[in-house]
């Protein structure tokens, strides 16, 4: 039976979680949200197919340092950045190590979809 494809959101800020879950439940997929980097690499299960909705500002570990530590474990999950303060050195650094997106914060529904789904076809899952 083939898994449903699922966004990974990983954001402090509970109020975009259940946001951002709502919207990929209304274009079809399923979601699961994470408070922190951490929380995330424990609760992560590799063989389920999808993307990430990062936040770059994360306590402790941010998410440029999980994007890195992703690719220290050989994890290849296409990443779409959000940020609600992000300077420009940040965003190219975020992009040469491979993110599909970095949108600002709020980010509207067609932006945000249109970056999932690249970030989908970019593992052939949409």
């Amino acid at each position: 039976m083939k898994r449903k494809t699922t966004v990974y959101i990983v954001d402090d800020d509970r109020a975009i979680i259940r946001a951002l879950k709502k919207l990929a439940e209304v274009i079809g997929l399923g979601a699961e949200g994470y408070e922190s980097a951490e929380a995330f690499l424990e609760g992560y299960q590799p063989e389920c197919p999808g993307c990430l909705i990062l936040d770059m500002s994360l306590p402790g570990m941010s998410g440029l340092e999980l994007q890195a530590e992703l690719k220290n474990r050989s994890l290849d999950l296409p990443i779409v950045f959000i940020t609600g303060h992000g300077a420009e050195h940040i965003r190219a650094q975020a992009m040469s190590n491979g993110a599909i997106a970095v949108l600002d914060k709020p980010c509207r529904f067609a932006q945000l979809s249109q970056a999932i789904q690249k970030a989908l076809e970019s593992v052939g899952r949409a």
